[in-house]
């Protein structure tokens, strides 16, 4: 739809497959009434509809929704709640909206936050000014956290001293988390030896690595 005059201007055009959704089955169903009930007659009469009607319960069998209860809470956001800072980084990284994505970013996490209050540095919502984006691709750390696959993080510039130090007095960082999938991932290696001088104490809770930050 990026090519249609009109249609590349909306966020979302895929909300009109609702309208279309809605109107199909009307008609369909009645040409399949006109053209094919209403003319046979014996056993395919009844037969067809109970082949649709089988054919639309597999297609449209409901299945359940994530769900996410205060007992699925990882102890790690618990622990961070008890703890004195405003800011927390994860691992993985990113910025979604309806019209870009950078990173990769776990929406649950926002579900984590009302336990830890911390602010985060990564989020979705519908739309992101594109200052917001410019003003984290012009450090080299996030910028990188945000080109490169997280989960396949090689062949990426080496982390300068002056980049780090940059990161850390335009961020403040207060904690990291990194998601247990990711620990053993060469993000973590090149964000620990790219850090190491800031960071206070490192902590694994509940496979998560958390590391604090020095004030």
């Amino acid at each position: 739809y990026h090519f249609i005059p009109f249609l590349n201007k909306l966020r979302c055009p895929t909300r009109f497959v609702l309208m279309i959704n809605l109107l199909m089955p009307l008609l369909s169903f009645w040409v399949i009434e006109q053209k094919i009930l209403l003319q046979k007659v014996g056993k395919l009469r009844f037969a067809l509809p109970l082949c649709i009607f089988i054919l639309l319960f597999t297609e449209y069998y409901p299945k359940t929704y994530p769900f996410i209860s205060t007992n699925d809470v990882p102890k790690v956001y618990h622990a961070l709640a008890k703890k004195e800072g405003e800011t927390l980084w994860t691992i993985p990284f990113g910025i979604n909206s309806g019209y870009k994505t950078y990173g990769k970013f776990h929406t649950k996490a926002l579900f984590y936050q009302q336990f830890h209050r911390k602010k985060l540095f990564s989020g979705y919502i519908s739309h992101v000014p594109d200052a917001t984006y410019e003003f984290f691709l012009s450090d080299s750390l996030t910028s990188r956290l945000c080109r490169y696959p997280q989960n396949f993080f090689v062949n990426v510039p080496p982390l300068k001293k002056s980049e780090s130090e940059a990161f850390i007095q335009k961020f403040h960082p207060d904690f990291i988390l990194i998601y247990p999938e990711y620990r053993s991932q060469n993000v973590r290696t090149y964000l620990y030896n790219g850090l190491l001088p800031y960071i206070q104490k490192e902590e694994i809770i509940d496979g998560y690595e958390l590391w604090t930050m020095k004030k």
